[in-house]
């Protein structure tokens, strides 16, 4: 479910609170909207709508049923959103938005040749082969000796496109039938410049280019990589491809999982690291399409997640649900954040879809990868992803160590897949997904961490394929994200056909819930439908006990070690939970009055899509943000909203206006107030007026750390006076024109800073300090005595005295008027002396009165006869 398009609750409370509408989704793009017409993209309803609206059709996908368009000039994605939801002919409605590539950590060594390998009938040639220890690891010079691929089988890499020319990947590239050989004319359909085979694509040889970066639908695929941190660039397309399909015994360079097999380039991404949702679903629309027209696309290999974390697509996951039905699965990379993603709502890898796989990496010693997300419930298995061998790609000969990431996992994975598909063609998503969870190794580094507790070995899963009664094992189970519908149903497909009355006897559910079950057609799969909604503010637990048996009287091997051991060792189960009520501005929760406080937490809230950087002002510095609403109440005035103490985190927090959040205007926000980690901001409120309140915290690429988010207690009441603390100001004297700083509390807002009366200009001094400290500086015409911070809601005057001191004095001598002596200060409490003898002579005032202009004084004598000394003196 996309979590982000949840129906808009409006409260009504004493006094009215109006929380704000719906709005625009994570990373979007400016002016476009991604579309699912109800009667498809090319209806004549869509043609009405979008004249309706005004906006140009981009792109059609018609084999998923969605459509891009851009929006008419001037209108906003919030406003979009509005209108298109208003057409009853509309299903779904979203922003187009980003996605990012799983760039890895990586040390890059590029080498050309290597060692050559001791040489078996299992052991490929190829030079490099003895370095790639994943490819052992997963017991791949075994599995050779079934089989080592298949020219049917093609698997599609939706990525930076493919290095189709490389001399490890040329004979594996798949063409496209339909642009291959000559035309009517003898000239080559390659090169032709004609869409040969009718798809929408001319000469889609290798696959297709449907990036954004201005090649978009120019079909050729080929991989011009991804920058990355620090200078360089990554092909991961190539790289992925690699892995799964390096021609194998070869005598050059590495292998891949399969020696043959056919890797279609789909190129989503941009140089810049541009991966929009739009190109994405555009793939898979691609990959769909060619499917339905005969091409054996069986597998599909995906490294990246939507931004910003926490925000779906639901035209993305249709993409993904239709391929599945196609009967192509879709493995996913678990993604580099070294965090349990049970509770973390990471797309598309955490969607609740039957043909997804989320594959997580694995060291040299079959430990979890430092860099590697992980989850019980989220992530299926592991594959080896750390000092991987691969092919570099830019060029048609070059190759890499020291590779590392999720990316490289995923391939094995989906490489594994196409090499079981090429021993039985005829597999389905769920025999390949059961063959792939039952035959796991399962070091004990890996238990509890992942829902198989395991790590991929393609010799075992080959082994599985010839075994007629494997144990029984679940191989989906929903809902498993944590933005789980409340209405939404228990489902559970297992690999075997199952004793229906002894799995509903072993499924409970705690807290406790009742319901019916549904059973398919050949038991295998369930549908537990419950009477109530689930409770939002609870988090559920499934588990089906051991004792669970399938239709030949075996029990369940819930632990995936194809060992019967009974409950509790082989009992399954998972957990989900719900969003926090508040995650959403579109479902901020009211505050009212003029005094009040709460204890809440943020820990597992999500930033939203087209969200305010709040204070920052920097993607990626904010995170975990939940939202409230707040009318001031009759009669208005200063009101303080404070996180500085009780807060477990460094937090945010940051107050706007506007009721959709791309009209949002800031009113005030605050990090670190003090030398504090929590928050304070003060303001002017309106009476009537409505202002949404987020509390956030920090670092958008570490949200899953506790100490990144946790419990916090927000308070707000008026704004007290300000009052002056510990020294007051320093320094305690200076002369007109030094900057003074003051302490204290509560000066936002000041109006006015009065050294004895004297108007000073001033400033806070620091962002943290906004209320803290005022920067003044001392006025020409300031005298000494007390200082005067003045208000909206109040004002103070120190007890402590400051002392203005005389200024320099500047003395030039004019041959026509006599002498000019001018000092920056123009109060008459800064008096003018002179004397004739600097060391017994009494020091008298000037009795003639100086020109007082601006920010100065200035006075002209005679030039004396005899020597004749000044001085400022104050009081």
């Amino acid at each position: 479910m996309n979590s982000k398009s949840r129906s808009l609750l409006i409260l009504a409370l004493a006094p009215l609170l109006v929380c704000p509408q719906p709005r625009a989704a994570a990373g979007q793009i400016d002016g476009e909207l991604l579309i699912k017409w109800r009667d498809g993209p090319e209806s004549s309803a869509a043609v009405a709508g979008n004249a309706q609206v005004g906006s140009t059709v981009k792109r059609d996908f018609s084999a998923i049923g969605w459509q891009q368009v851009a929006l008419p000039p001037g209108m906003t994605v919030g406003e979009g959103l509005v209108a298109y939801r208003a057409l009853d002919t509309v299903v779904a409605v979203e922003p187009n938005r980003t996605a990012t590539i799983q760039l890895p950590p990586i040390e890059r060594e590029p080498t050309e040749g290597g060692g050559l390998a001791t040489m078996d009938y299992r052991t490929p040639d190829d030079p490099l082969f003895n370095q790639q220890w994943g490819l052992k690891k997963i017991g791949l010079t075994n599995a050779w000796a079934v089989t080592t691929g298949s020219t049917n089988v093609v698997v599609a890499v939706l990525d930076s496109g493919i290095t189709y020319n490389h001399e490890d990947l040329a004979v594996n590239m798949w063409r496209n039938p339909g642009e291959t050989g000559l035309d009517a004319h003898g000239n080559d359909k390659a090169t032709n410049g004609v869409d040969d085979d009718g798809n929408g694509f001319v000469d889609d040889v290798y696959g297709v280019d449907v990036s954004s970066d201005g090649r978009g639908n120019d079909t050729d695929p080929f991989d011009e990589g991804y920058d990355i941190s620090g200078g360089g660039r990554i092909y991961h397309g190539t790289v992925c491809a690699g892995l799964i399909g390096a021609v194998g015994n070869n005598g050059k360079g590495l292998a891949g999982v399969n020696w043959s097999v056919q890797l279609m380039a789909v190129r989503t991404g941009t140089t810049n690291n541009l991966n929009l949702v739009a190109d994405t679903v555009a793939g898979f629309d691609y990959v769909v399409m060619m499917k339905r027209r005969g091409v054996n696309v069986r597998v599909t290999n995906n490294s990246y997640s939507l931004d910003p974390p926490g925000a779906g697509s639901q035209a993305l996951q249709d993409a993904i649900e239709a391929a599945g039905r196609e009967g192509i699965l879709n493995v996913f990379a678990a993604c580099n954040w070294a965090a349990n993603i049970d509770a973390a709502a990471l797309y598309p890898h955490r969607y609740d879809s039957p043909s997804v796989v989320c594959v997580a990496a694995s060291d040299q010693s079959d430990n979890l990868a430092s860099f590697s997300d992980y989850g019980r419930t989220g992530v299926d298995l592991a594959a080896p992803g750390q000092a991987m061998n691969v092919i570099l790609g830019p060029t048609t000969n070059t190759y890499a160590s020291g590779y590392a990431g999720t990316s490289f996992a995923c391939p094995l994975v989906a490489g594994t897949a196409a090499l079981l598909l090429a021993a039985n063609p005829d597999l389905t998503v769920n025999e390949l997904k059961a063959a792939l969870f039952g035959s796991v190794d399962q070091p004990t580094s890996l238990k509890n961490k992942l829902v198989t507790n395991g790590r991929l070995n393609a010799a075992h899963a080959l082994e599985y394929l010839t075994n007629a009664s494997p144990p029984a094992i679940a191989i989906y189970a929903a809902p498993g994200g944590p933005h789980t519908a409340s209405n939404a149903p228990i489902q559970v497909t297992f690999n075997r056909p199952m004793n229906q009355a002894s799995v509903a006897s072993a499924l409970t559910i705690t807290p406790t819930v009742s319901g019916v079950f549904e059973w398919s057609a050949d038991s295998r799969s369930l549908t537990f439908r419950h009477d109530m909604p689930f409770d939002s503010t609870t988090n559920y637990t499934v588990r089906i006990l051991g004792t669970a048996q399938d239709a030949a009287g075996g029990t369940l091997d819930g632990n995936f070690n194809r060992a019967s051991e009974g409950s509790p060792n082989d009992d399954f189960l998972w957990t989900f939970r719900f969003p926090i009520p508040n995650d959403d501005f579109a479902d901020a929760q009211p505050l009212a009055g003029l005094f009040g406080s709460l204890s809440s937490s943020n820990r597992y809230s999500w930033l939203e899509a087209d969200e305010p950087n709040h204070v920052l002002g920097e993607y990626g510095l904010v995170a975990n943000s939940v939202w409230y609403c707040w009318t001031a109440p009759e009669p208005g005035g200063w009101v303080t909203f404070d996180l500085s103490s009780g807060t477990a985190f460094d937090s945010l927090l940051a107050v706007y206006t506007g009721d959709r959040m791309d009209r949002l205007t800031s009113v005030a926000g605050n990090d670190n107030y003090g030398t504090k980690s929590g928050s304070r901001v003060s303001f002017a409120a309106m009476a009537g007026t409505n202002y949404s309140i987020s509390v956030a915290g920090k670092d958008l690429f570490d949200v899953l750390n506790p100490a990144k988010a946790g419990s916090f207690t927000l308070t707000w009441y008026p704004t007290p006076p300000p009052g002056f603390t510990g020294v007051q100001f320093t320094p305690q004297s200076a002369v007109p024109g030094a900057k003074v700083t003051l302490f204290g509390t509560n000066f936002t807002g000041a109006t006015s800073v009065l050294l004895n009366g004297a108007s000073a200009s001033f400033s806070n001094a620091l962002n943290n300090n906004l209320d803290l400290r005022i920067a003044a500086v001392v006025p020409p015409d300031a005298s000494s005595g007390a200082i005067t911070v003045v208000t909206p809601h109040g004002d103070v005057t120190s007890s402590a005295t400051f002392q203005v001191l005389p200024p320099k004095l500047s003395i030039v001598f004019n041959a026509a008027a006599g002498i000019e002596i001018t000092w920056p200060a123009t109060s008459n409490a800064i008096v003018l002396e002179s004397t004739d003898d600097l060391v017994g002579g009494t020091w008298v005032p000037v009795t003639e009165s100086p020109v007082v202009e601006t920010g100065q004084s200035r006075l002209l004598i005679a030039a004396p006869g005899t020597n004749r000394f000044f001085r400022l003196k104050g009081n």
